[in-house]
């Protein structure tokens, strides 16, 4: 009669502990519940109807379907399976500078995970154990500072990170313990990988990408001044980036500027230097070229107007001291080149 009774209380127990384990599963995809597999085009109109009305869904957030798929174990997931999780990473953020062959051998190693908010992912001093792809959601990073009048340790918000973004990874580069706290922020989907497959898939494409960053900010010398902790946040936020000749760094398009750039080789030119003036007139901005003398002093002297009211536009088509179109293979022209031209004259005149 006890072990009955003991039997029942497991059960009972077991069936709570399921019970709640399930629940929270439901509010955490609770965003997800009103999304239908795809069924795909078939004779009924209605149907393809809903199922084109379906697929409108946000960039970069997994459905339900996708997010089985990833925890599924990898030797339970047939052919098919495995070639629709290479297409579901490869539209990922924080995949997107990878080459396929290594997205491809990560589906086998990544562990999808769903994260509360308030929760710490990776705390400051641990040893390094994982890698963490944020896939939606937002993280807190958190650094401990001292304060010697108050002697008093306090800790700072250096960064909020996203999706698209990696935790983890610059502690195993580096081989060092954790330098940040991560805190989630809001409810936050994560692909985590261990250490050892880090190294052993990324370990050698992300190495060499990292060494190229430090070196080409220590070959700057606008960076001397910054310590090696500041070096390592400089190369985890910063992007090396080649452009072709004649391509645009900040393009007309462009609506605002996101990054500062150091020119490490090459050169670039100024298409255009222009003097606007803007006019805001019952909510609406319009803009007007105003008028610059050929005194190239002018274009840097005040005016008496208000400075609210001017901007200054470094980009366009047209030379504003010459009012004509510009003479880009003169402005092309290298100082190198330059030189070269002048030796060859000089010899020409010493021959002669």
């Amino acid at each position: 009669m006890m072990k009955r009774n003991r039997d029942s209380h497991l059960l009972r127990k077991t069936m709570r502990t399921r019970f709640k384990k399930l629940v929270r599963h439901v509010l955490l995809n609770l965003q997800f519940l009103d999304e239908t597999e795809d069924q795909g085009i078939s004779m009924n109109v209605k149907k393809n109807v809903a199922f084109l009305v379906r697929q409108k869904r946000k960039t970069g957030v997994l459905t339900i379907a996708e997010k089985a798929l990833l925890r599924a174990k990898h030797s339970t997931r047939t052919i098919e399976e495995r070639k629709r999780l290479c297409m579901i990473i490869a539209t990922q953020p924080c995949f997107s500078r990878l080459p396929p062959k290594i997205r491809a051998r990560l589906v086998s190693v990544l562990h999808f995970m769903t994260i509360n908010t308030d929760r710490v992912i990776v705390k400051e001093g641990d040893v390094p154990i994982h890698v963490y792809f944020i896939v939606s959601g937002e993280v807190e990073m958190i650094k401990s500072s001292y304060d010697k009048i108050t002697k008093k340790v306090s800790k700072v918000t250096e960064a909020i990170v996203g999706s698209g973004d990696w935790i983890g990874d610059v502690e195993i580069l580096e081989d060092c313990t954790r330098i940040n706290t991560y805190v989630t922020m809001t409810t936050c989907e994560l692909l985590a990988i261990s250490t050892s497959d880090f190294l052993g898939i990324l370990g050698g494409f992300v190495k060499k990408q990292w060494l190229e960053k430090k070196a080409a900010l220590k070959s700057l010398s606008y960076f001397d001044f910054l310590t090696e902790d500041q070096i390592i946040r400089a190369c985890k936020n910063g992007y090396l980036m080649q452009y072709d000749p004649l391509q645009s760094i900040y393009s007309e398009e462009t609506t605002g500027i996101n990054y500062v750039h150091f020119i490490l080789s090459g050169e670039c030119v100024i298409l255009q230097c222009l003097k606007m003036k803007v006019i805001k007139n019952e909510g609406q901005t319009t803009f007007e070229l105003l008028n610059v003398s050929n005194n190239p002093q002018s274009l840097f002297q005040a005016s008496s107007k208000s400075l609210k009211s001017q901007r200054i536009d470094m980009q366009g088509r047209y030379n504003i001291l010459t009012d004509s179109v510009f003479n880009l293979q003169e402005l092309l022209a290298t100082s190198s080149e330059a030189d070269r031209e002048e030796a060859l004259e000089r010899k020409k005149a010493v021959s002669s």
